[in-house]
């Protein structure tokens, strides 16, 4: 805050290359290798393949069931506005015709005439 006025803040997206200055920490380090078919981490190794590719498959089966959600979302909410919208011209088409103030003659109701 500067004289009681909150300061202008520029955000923007986090990039792997903004964290490439953290240490890595202490006791871990990434090792690669093959795994020979006769080693006995293949058969671990297999596991995590396979589990990561399911895992990607419910992530995909996730993602495309939020898209349909959404979707028909939207798609009710179109059909709500549309039908607002229709109400509110037939309000003003009313309004307009001069109906509404034949009405309020008619039954004697009194109107503004601001109409």
């Amino acid at each position: 805050m500067v004289g009681g006025i909150p300061r202008p803040v520029r955000a923007r997206e986090a990039k792997p290359e903004m964290f490439e200055d953290r240490p890595a920490k202490p006791g871990r380090k990434i090792e690669f290798r093959w795994v020979e078919t006769k080693d006995p981490d293949f058969e671990v190794a297999n596991k995590l393949k396979q589990l990561a590719k399911d895992h990607a498959l419910e992530v995909d089966i996730a993602l495309n069931q939020q898209l349909e959600d959404e979707e028909k979302l939207a798609e009710r909410k179109q059909g709500a506005l549309k039908a607002n919208h229709e109400k509110y011209e037939t309000i003003n088409g009313v309004i307009t015709d001069g109906i509404a103030k034949r009405l309020a003659q008619h039954y004697r109701i009194p109107v503004a005439d601001e109409w």
